[in-house]
């Protein structure tokens, strides 16, 4: 992410385009990380070499503990930002809203996580057509990436706005659905 000015534009999936081009800047000292593992891994092998096997395994129990803890704390919340910050940050805006939240081309579970939406009481909360389609109850939102187009044209779905690689959309309870 140091470098990513300069590679931004050799990315062709828009997707992850507008995705990287969308992320918070990383520190640059992450590097550091590899470096200690690379450094666990020598260690470990001159072990090995010396015929000293215990000390070895734990040197690599150890170098690969700290690595993957190291990994977990500070890259994995920045790859996330990066992959589905955008996405998660809409779910939960929305958390507290009585809706309905599906995705729109592509698969993902975040959605029922972070939308903190319990149990559909209407069990047509989980079709997608009657989502898309049919005499909603009440509001749907839907997310999908940055290349579907296929909601843009839809004059009962209203675009909200796009944010990284994700464009985000709701369609309205009609006053006609509420008569039915």
């Amino acid at each position: 992410m140091r470098f990513k000015n300069e590679l931004v534009p050799l990315i062709k999936d828009k997707n992850a385009y507008y995705s990287i081009l969308d992320a918070d800047s990383w520190s640059g000292w992450e590097f550091l990380i590899g470096l200690f593992f690379l450094f666990g891994l020598v260690s470990s092998y001159r072990f090995i070499k010396k015929v000293r096997y215990q000390e070895a395994v734990l040197m690599m129990a150890a170098n690969m503990s700290i690595t993957l803890l190291l990994v977990l704390y500070f890259m994995l919340p920045k790859i996330e930002s990066i992959s589905q910050g955008p996405a998660i940050d809409f779910y939960k805006q929305i958390a507290k809203e009585d809706c309905y939240v599906d995705v729109y081309g592509f698969k993902s579970y975040a959605h029922f996580f972070y939308s903190e939406i319990p149990e559909y009481e209407n069990k047509l909360g989980h079709d997608k057509d009657w989502l898309l389609n049919g005499a909603i109850d009440k509001p749907v939102y839907f997310v999908t990436k940055y290349t579907k187009r296929e909601l843009d044209t839809r004059t009962d779905i209203n675009f909200l706005y796009q944010k990284g690689g994700f464009k985000f959309y709701k369609r309205m309870l009609l006053l006609n659905n509420a008569e039915e």
